[in-house]
């Protein structure tokens, strides 16, 4: 008798979660944005605007892991002296529509706008991103979806965003999961907890949450294919 019950209660915290999710969504992209949403928490969380940066046991602060990031991918750029720069943050900046680089960088760029970048290269030109994606086999679900957009990130897994990226670039690639995402969220939440003297319960349960996301953090070196003539 009760497990009747108890199948009718999941159902309707189900929909109920269901209809909540699609109203909420109807309210943030009617008065707001997902994208000025999570700016404001963002800023709140993070007021420097850090990115998740690169983590390890030397780098163990926000600033550190995010010089410890641009390290590693102007490490991968080979520069030379006479190449141009140019980063993606400056894009809107640039007054020269035509000019062309030689390195971009684009830190925590979203996934499927990278191809566009490949009009800005020159010849020979290399793009080093890094970008986050969902792990493949993720299913699609409410909290996936919240989170997701939440986060504004794209709901591509690893290997449609490969297929994606390989029909212009050819790929050299890092995965960085492991010393970006957890030790950030750990680290923002811990510092942000005690900072607001609130219990550290609140720290665990937050760095639990987001620990959980099934996401990929992905370095990639890519150059454009050349097509030669027949």
């Amino acid at each position: 008798m009760y497990a009747k019950y108890i199948i009718y209660s999941c159902l309707f915290v189900t929909i109920l979660m269901i209809e909540l999710h699609a109203y909420c969504n109807i309210i943030v992209k009617t008065y707001f944005k997902w994208k000025t949403v999570h700016k404001v928490w963002k800023k709140y969380i993070n007021p420097d605007g850090m990115p998740y940066g690169l983590w390890d046991t030397s780098n163990n602060t926000i600033e550190k892991a995010n010089d410890n990031l641009y390290a590693f991918m102007y490490s991968k750029a080979n520069i030379q002296p006479s190449h141009t720069v140019l980063h993606v943050k400056q894009k809107d900046k640039q007054k020269d529509k035509q000019k062309k680089y030689d390195r971009i960088f684009a830190i925590e760029t979203n996934s499927t706008s990278i191809p566009k970048l490949a009009n800005l290269l020159t010849k020979d030109g290399i793009i080093v991103c890094s970008t986050i994606v969902l792990n493949d086999g993720t299913p699609s679900s409410l909290y996936i979806d919240t989170i997701a957009d939440f986060l504004c990130i794209s709901k591509l897994s690893y290997t449609e965003w490969k297929m994606q990226m390989e029909e212009t670039f050819s790929l050299e690639q890092y995965d960085c999961t492991k010393n970006t995402l957890n030790p950030y969220y750990h680290y923002l939440f811990t510092s942000f907890i005690r900072k607001k003297q609130l219990p550290q319960w609140v720290a665990d349960t937050l760095i639990y949450y987001f620990n959980s996301i099934p996401f990929k953090y992905v370095v990639c070196v890519c150059k454009t294919k050349h097509v030669c003539p027949s």
